[in-house]
Formats: C-alpha cells, structure tokens, sequence
C-alpha cells in the first residue's frame, strides 16, 4: 500500500500494477492503514495503472438509503427483499455501511433474489 506524499489517495501495488483503492475497501479486505508507505510521484508513476480495487466478493454494503448490496465480481448486486436476504443465510450485522459518493462508483450487476 502507498500514498504519494502529500495526496491522499491509496494504491495497493500488486502484479506490478498500481490499483486505487479506498481507505474503506482496505479495511473491509484486513488491511493495516498504519502500513501505507508514502512514496515520491516519480516512484509512483513508474506503475501501470490498474483496476479499481474494490470490496470482496461476498460483502454485504449498503449506504445511508435502505438498499442493501452484495458484492459479486467487483460488482454491486441488489438483494431484492429482506426476505431474499434471510433466505440466502446473511445476517444483517454483516452489512458494511459505506460512504454514498462510494456507492454510487460501484458497477451494478443484476438483482439477487433469495432462494
């Protein structure tokens, strides 16, 4: 993980690729934010730019609205009821809250209806 000095942004560096990735994602995926190393610009540009690193698949996420997501391939995917939801065997308390301006960046792939 590193930050250019003075910016805020984080990338994960992996596969010789630099992946931007948010401070909410690095937590959900068992990062430590204490270990971002800050790096000048010329080191950090010497990176190919990479995909978006975003939440791991199977990661519940919901922002400040009553919409609740499943994570499935780097990609947001509705749960269609309450309902759907108990019938998949998710808990509630598993949901991640995230930032809204973070959600609406997410892809969105088709709704998950229970079983």
């Amino acid at each position: 993980m590193v930050q250019e000095n003075g910016k805020k942004e984080i990338y994960l560096i992996e596969g010789g690729r630099k992946k931007l990735v948010s401070s909410e994602v690095l937590k959900a995926r068992g990062f430590d934010l204490k270990k971002v190393a800050t790096v000048k610009k010329e080191l950090l540009k010497k990176f190919e730019l990479g995909e978006k690193l975003t939440y791991p698949d199977g990661t519940l996420i919901k922002g400040s609205g009553p919409g609740v997501y499943l994570m499935d391939k780097g990609k947001k995917r509705p749960i269609k009821s309450l309902e759907d939801l108990k019938s998949l065997k998710f808990d509630l308390r598993e949901v991640k809250k995230v930032k809204d301006d973070e959600l609406k960046k997410l892809l969105e792939d088709k709704e998950v209806i229970g079983e």
